[in-house]
């Protein structure tokens, strides 16, 4: 299985160079490394020449004119010659095993067309992304892409997908809606292509926080109505490209949510959130909230007796003298 990682970078001089030392020094090598650089204007590219210029294992790929993170990220799917892509911006950083850990997913799943890892930042505290659920597929998630303002997935450098589906991905004809913030639309269209997710419970990325981070700058009425637009461009091309009549799909909600294995209360505030904001009947949402409750519950309930029966195995075992710390570990 050939691997892929395609790092995007525009102005990122002071860090780019650390970005694809980490990439080279994976515990499990990539097969080929590909630097799209998006027409800095600071001195990454004589940066990239003189440092990388002469490496046999980077492939450096300058485009002529910038176009966002999109453009470049598109640019480096278009070349790659991988069966598995992963992702990484140019100035965050792998841990040394994230190919290892991502590769071994895949091979051991070969129906699963997406994994995500999660990250940790470098320079200050921030929330976590993911809950400590352990690693886990999703469920389906069409719908609620369609139908909600939900997309499930993770931050661009924690992303990875086999190369078929991004050739049904790309190439986009709308590049100039996402100059910043590739993730979405990354997440929203595996999600709306019927992608088989799996979230992997590591942190394998280390995520840069600084002053060119311009993803905060959708948090701006503008930039976040822009970005709005850019979703519902988003969801109307590729639903009217797949034929999905999005209004149905409100129906389907509660059904879909059960395709989910473990869903968090969270995952269930969403689901119902877009259940209301449908146009079916009131009587419907009450019968599709009463199944996602259902659902949620039994979940719940098959969850703490597998602990409880996990935790009655260890006392056993440590009773015995065999095994004194499994019930610690569990």
């Amino acid at each position: 299985m050939k691997t892929t990682c395609i790092i995007d970078n525009y102005n990122h001089e002071r860090f780019i160079c650390e970005a694809i030392d980490s990439a080279l020094s994976q515990e499990v090598l990539f097969d080929e490394i590909l630097v799209v650089d998006d027409a800095s204007t600071d001195g990454s590219r004589e940066v990239l020449n003189d440092r990388y210029g002469s490496n046999p294992n980077v492939k450096l790929i300058y485009r002529p004119v910038n176009g966002g993170q999109l453009a470049c990220i598109q640019t480096g799917v278009l070349e790659a010659t991988g069966d598995i892509c992963c992702f990484l911006d140019g100035d965050d950083c792998f841990h040394e095993q994230y190919l290892q850990h991502v590769l071994e997913h895949y091979q051991s799943n070969p129906d699963s067309t997406c994994a995500y890892v999660t990250c940790k930042a470098f320079d200050q505290m921030v929330r976590r992304t993911f809950g400590k659920r352990g690693t886990q597929a999703t469920g389906i998630t069409v719908g609620i892409t369609l139908r909600g303002n939900t997309f499930v997935g993770a931050p661009t450098s924690c992303l990875s997908y086999r190369t078929d589906l991004l050739r049904e991905i790309f190439p986009y004809p709308f590049l100039d809606d996402w100059l910043i913030r590739a993730d979405d639309y990354l997440n929203g269209v595996s999600s709306i292509l019927g992608a088989k997710k799996t979230f992997i419970d590591r942190e394998l990325v280390h995520y840069r926080w600084h002053d060119q981070n311009h993803s905060w700058t959708m948090y701006k009425s503008l930039a976040s109505y822009r970005r709005r637009l850019s979703l519902n461009r988003l969801r109307f091309y590729f639903a009217q490209n797949l034929t999905l009549d999005t209004e149905s799909l409100n129906n389907e909600l509660h059904r879909e949510f059960a395709t989910w294995a473990n869903p968090s209360w969270q995952l269930l505030s969403w689901y119902l959130k877009a259940i209301f904001n449908g146009n079916q009947s009131f009587l419907r949402k009450i019968a599709q909230s009463a199944s996602l409750l259902q659902h949620k519950l039994a979940t719940v309930i098959k969850r703490g007796s597998h602990q409880a029966e996990s935790l009655k195995h260890g006392t056993l075992l440590s009773a015995n003298g065999q095994c004194e710390d499994i019930a610690e570990e569990i």
